[in-house]
């Protein structure tokens, strides 16, 4: 039985304050209430009041513009992931006030909060252009200049940002709006066919699109014993089979020591919690059984650390180590979180974690 494609994580979300910031005149303030039960903690609560009052915010800056990029008839980004993927624009001015609702049990965040010119600019179309030629007698004319025309797009494309590289044709021609072929024939007395495009890309669309880490099914042959964190050829490198998804922060990072160890870096006000999806990750893309560990020491702060898989984007299970100090299981089915989970104290420094999928059961366990 062949399972959906499932991504394993390693998972840091660390709930720091954020730098403070010198106040502009566009300030928007905006005020987000929830009930204050089901949560697995209060920093828990906080960190979904706070991305959802944002994501009010980027719906007063950019609302227009997330509405008529996800109106286009089957485009492959969802107002929701452009949503994601704009929180890390937005900018606390001041402190972040949390307070009790009007209605029972409500609990409420206030903020007042901007986005710079720079982040402004994501919104913006930026042009592409591109000639591409090509022969091939195998195909018939009517296929050549089918090929010829779409591959000049998918290339244009890569060359924007070569992290598209590898997703599939029809996801990726969804990508450029606007396209109008400049120029396009056969070179006098020749069998190639030559193609020149002009349209607009997104920069904030294809973040989110990126983002998803559900555009692709990539081809990754089994493994056995451990994969290293860098390839072979160059020790500064992420190995190609891992993905790096750095979240909403821009102050998230990785660094590579050797090939056995990876430093996973969190900025500031990420985390995981039903549609929030915003924690840095290191993902390894896989199908159907699995049995996956990893060794784990962090330096804890507010924070979680830990093994997980996800099938979407707002469908997880995760096995981590907390500040608390203990180890969680939790998880969240299409945006909901699961009725329980496991808390178990656990004081070492250094934990292994290990998640084994065998058709649709899933043994997680620590050591």
């Amino acid at each position: 039985m062949k399972h959906p494609l499932s991504v394993i994580f390693l998972l840091i979300a660390l709930l720091l304050p954020a730098a403070p910031v010198q106040a502009v005149d566009d300030a928007v303030e905006k005020t987000y209430c929830t009930q204050g039960i089901a949560y697995e903690s209060l920093d828990d609560l906080k960190l979904d009041l706070l991305n959802n009052a944002k994501k009010a915010v980027i719906n007063e800056l950019f609302g227009e513009f997330i509405v008529a990029s996800t109106a286009v008839e089957n485009f492959v980004v969802t107002k929701d992931q452009i949503q994601t993927s704009s929180l890390g624009f937005v900018r606390v001015e001041g402190n972040t006030k949390f307070h009790n609702g009007d209605d029972f049990a409500d609990v409420c965040v206030t903020i007042r909060a901007y986005v710079t010119d720079e982040d402004r600019a994501k919104f913006d179309p930026e042009k592409l252009e591109k000639k591409y030629c090509d022969a091939d007698d195998d195909l018939t004319t009517a296929q050549l200049i089918a090929y010829v025309k779409d591959e000049t797009v998918i290339q244009a494309l890569i060359e924007y940002n070569p992290k598209l590289k590898g997703v599939d044709k029809e996801s990726l021609l969804q990508l450029v709006q606007k396209v109008t072929y400049l120029e396009s024939g056969f070179i006098p007395d020749t069998q190639s066919y030559c193609a020149k495009f002009e349209g607009y890309v997104v920069p904030v669309e294809i973040m989110a699109f990126l983002e998803t880490s559900q555009h692709t099914e990539l081809n990754i042959s089994p493994y056995a014993g451990l994969i290293p964190f860098t390839t072979l050829n160059n020790k500064d490198s992420l190995n190609s089979a891992f993905r790096w998804y750095p979240g909403s922060s821009s102050g998230s990072s990785y660094n590579l020591s050797n090939s056995d160890t990876l430093t996973l870096i969190s900025g500031a006000g990420v985390g995981q919690w039903q549609n929030t999806n915003t924690a840095p990750l290191i993902l390894f893309p896989i199908d159907g059984d699995f049995d996956v560990q990893v060794k784990l020491k962090f330096d804890p702060w507010k924070s979680q650390a830990g093994l997980g898989i996800r099938s979407s984007y707002n469908t997880w299970l995760r096995l981590t180590k907390t500040d608390k100090p203990d180890i969680w299981i939790s998880g969240a089915q299409q945006g909901k979180t699961m009725s329980t989970y496991i808390s178990q104290a656990y004081s070492k420094e250094i934990v292994y974690l290990r998640i084994e999928r065998r058709n649709s059961y899933f043994n997680l366990l620590y050591l």
